[in-house]
């Protein structure tokens, strides 16, 4: 009877798993070690979750005691390639998530795992490879479609694709923000600015404190020329992410538009400042300067956005535009021809 109900607890557990409810599959998880405590797969699922709340030290404790129990334990080992995967020990995650396929071939949440590391390597059929042997497993499996989305847009800008998978894991229950995140961008990307929107707008719902949600749908309204909607986005991300350069250099453009030039600086500044390799804030702070007549100033950041991104168009024709205005031709026609054969 003992054992029957600790295989309850570890079920509902389990269940809890599926449905992202992390905290009270940890509650029954305990209470199946409570039960029976010389069970490695307590333990082992236990670890799972633990790693997945990113409690590194108590999932690597949780391991340890499974794997005393039963050195078989592939609960242990997946959980093992989830903290070093956190801890960026990419080799020693590889290690665990082949040992836990190896215990149980059957395993879909190792084989993403593995793709994870796989795709951090640059090991992309491999990386595909593994995202499609998870999701065939378990075509349950939320975390499945939103990892081969992210393959998927991040390799191959496979817009279609990636919106099918991120459809899918939301039609599954996934309510986590980043994938409606990831789904506003590639509506916005296709050109669904309603639809964006209101993946954006569930994102924030869902975690009122995500900077690069407010951030991406500022640009959407951005792009949309609404510019007061925008600027509220930006500073509410630039609120909750004081770091946060993209955000600086985005309402630097907003306060250039509506020509308050002295905001505008400042912001560019600040996106420089935070990031010194972000090649649109040293284009943007060079037309602000041609536009205070601080011409130095335009063509040195002008050279140095083209330093650092030689296939921008539009950095070569912005200062061929500077070098034509200054009776500098042959640099201008220089630049023009460089512009059109990117």
């Amino acid at each position: 009877m003992t054992i029957k109900n600790a295989q309850l607890h570890r079920q509902r557990g389990e269940a809890y798993l599926l449905e992202y409810e992390y905290n009270k599959a940890l509650s029954e998880f305990d209470e199946a070690i409570n039960i029976e405590p010389e069970n490695a797969d307590n333990y082992g699922l236990k670890a799972w979750v633990l790693s997945v709340l990113y409690m590194s030290t108590e999932a690597k404790e949780a391991c340890d005691k499974a794997l005393s129990l039963d050195k078989y334990c592939y609960h242990a080992y997946h959980a093992l390639g989830n903290i070093f995967t956190q801890l960026k020990d990419y080799n020693n995650a590889l290690d665990c998530y082949n040992k836990a396929i190896e215990l149980n071939p059957a395993f879909a949440r190792a084989y993403y795992g593995r793709a994870g590391i796989y795709y951090y390597f640059g090991k992309y059929n491999k990386a595909s490879r593994d995202y499609e042997k998870a999701i065939k497993l378990d075509e349950g499996f939320a975390q499945g479609y939103v990892g081969r989305a992210n393959f998927y847009l991040n390799t191959q800008n496979g817009f279609r694709i990636a919106l099918y998978d991120y459809n899918k894991a939301i039609e599954l229950g996934y309510r986590e923000p980043k994938v409606y995140y990831h789904r506003g961008n590639v509506l916005g990307q296709m050109g669904e600015v309603e639809k964006a929107i209101a993946d954006f707008n569930k994102a924030i719902e869902l975690d009122n404190e995500f900077a690069e949600a407010y951030y991406v749908r500022g640009i959407v309204y951005h792009n949309e020329r609404e510019l007061e909607k925008a600027l509220i986005d930006y500073n509410k991300a630039i609120e909750l992410n004081n770091e946060f350069a993209d955000a600086y250099l985005c309402r630097g453009i907003v306060y250039h538009n509506e020509r308050e030039l002295e905001k505008a600086l400042v912001d560019y500044n600040k996106a420089i400042e935070l990031n010194n390799e972000l090649a649109g804030a040293y284009y943007n702070r060079g037309v602000l300067f041609e536009d205070m007549k601080e011409h130095d100033k335009a063509l040195c950041d002008y050279d140095k956005a083209i330093q650092l991104d030689r296939k921008e168009r539009e950095y070569y024709r912005a200062r061929a535009r500077f070098y034509r205005s200054s009776g500098n031709y042959r640099k201008a026609v220089t630049d023009y021809i460089i512009s059109y054969l990117i």
